[in-house]
């Protein structure tokens, strides 16, 4: 989380600096955790893909 809050706090930096207006920004974390595609390979498979990270994923969504 401390990495993709460095991340979000880059990305707002540089829209303050950039846009005009009356705008907000709506940030959603959604952890992924290993379990999510152990669980999916035991079903079938995992067709996101996500066993080749290993670890936990951080999924990030910006809405302007």
């Amino acid at each position: 989380m401390t990495k993709a809050h460095e991340i979000y706090m880059d990305v707002l930096s540089n829209l303050k600096a950039k846009a005009t207006g009356d705008w907000q920004i709506y940030v959603l974390y959604q952890p992924l955790p290993p379990s999510y595609w152990r669980q999916s390979a035991s079903k079938g498979g995992n067709m996101l893909g996500l066993e080749r990270f290993g670890e936990q994923v951080l999924c990030r969504k910006c809405t302007l």
